[in-house]
C-alpha cells in the first residue's frame, strides 16, 4: 500500500515462546479452598446456638427472587434472542 515506508524489522535475537497456559493441564481445585468457602458462606445463616436459621435462608432467598424479578427484563434487553 505505501512502497515507500520503512518496513519494521522482526527482531530474531530471541526464540518465540508460546505462551505459559498453552499446554499446561488444568490445576485441579484444592479440596481445602472450595469446602472453606461453602463453610464460610454457611456461617452467615447460622444463629447464635450454631444451628442453621432456616428463616434467615428463606428470606435471603427470597429477596434474591426479588432482585431477580427487577434485573432480568433489564438484562433480556440487552442480550436478546
Amino acid at each position: 500500500m505505501f512502497p515507500e515506508r520503512r518496513r519494521k524489522q522482526l527482531r530474531q535475537d530471541r526464540p518465540r515462546h508460546a505462551p505459559n497456559w498453552i499446554g499446561k493441564p488444568a490445576q485441579p481445585r484444592k479440596q481445602d479452598q472450595t469446602s472453606s468457602g461453602v463453610m464460610q458462606l454457611l456461617t452467615n445463616f447460622r444463629n447464635q446456638e450454631g444451628q442453621v436459621d432456616f428463616n434467615k435462608v428463606t428470606e435471603v432467598a427470597s429477596q434474591v427472587n426479588k432482585l431477580y424479578g427487577q434485573v432480568s427484563p433489564l438484562l433480556s434487553s440487552f442480550f436478546k434472542k
